[in-house]
């Protein structure tokens, strides 16, 4: 149930991103990289400490949806819209 609550927040808080941000596709990519990167340092982590795999393993889908979450968050912040950029009625 944890798994699936932290899946809606991270997929919540990315499409507000993105819709948020000016840049969507670099958004996203900062998203994909962000949650490459979690995946593989937990790989490796794994990997130095075999008899520890499947814990890192749990770890990685938590983090990675956090790291992904924030990514987009500080991204979006830094490219959002402002008033005078959108049109009228938005």
């Amino acid at each position: 149930m944890r798994a699936t609550g932290l899946a809606l927040f991270f997929l919540v808080v990315v499409i507000y991103s993105l819709v948020r941000s000016k840049a969507k596709v670099r958004t996203a990519l900062w998203v994909v990289a962000a949650i490459g990167a979690t995946m593989l340092l937990c790989f490796l982590a794994g990997a130095i400490v075999p008899e520890r795999s499947t814990l890192f393993g749990v770890v990685a889908v938590d983090l990675s949806f956090l790291t992904g979450a924030l990514a987009a968050l500080v991204h979006s912040r830094r490219s959002a819209k402002t008033a005078r950029e959108q049109p009228d009625g938005v």
